[in-house]
């Protein structure tokens, strides 16, 4: 049950990794748009704005990352469960307020790895 945690963990870093690239660096291409149901216009208008929630992602991961890594078991796990119960309701935050998918692509992985890290605390 350990690995597991750790691997939900490191699932949910990665995915904080691709959603910075997507806001940060994808936003006004095909790809970003596509991602985020945008029109250029709208796109190009959000860009800056996009790019610092990208910057905020980035965070959630490099937290995620630092608790898979810190040496002290007992600090990696309060930091693991700081940075997914983060990950949970920035997810459920913009669940209610942007897109209800980000209930299900950002909130729940984020809620079943902390229930996961929970059970092997």
């Amino acid at each position: 049950m350990a690995i597991l945690a750790l691997i939900l963990v490191a699932l949910i870093a990665l995915e904080h990794i691709y959603i910075l690239v997507l806001e940060m660096f994808l936003w006004t291409s095909p790809r970003g748009m596509k991602a985020f149901g945008m029109k250029p216009e709208q796109a190009a208008q959000t860009r800056v704005m996009a790019a610092n929630q990208g910057l905020y992602n980035g965070f959630l991961a490099a937290g995620l990352i630092w608790s898979l890594l810190h040496p002290d078991a007992s600090f990696a796990f309060q930091l693991k469960l700081f940075f997914l119960g983060c990950v949970v309701v920035a997810g459920l935050y913009g669940g209610v307020t942007a897109s209800r998918k980000i209930f299900v692509i950002q909130a729940l992985p984020a809620a079943i790895a902390l229930i996961v890290v929970l059970l092997t605390g």
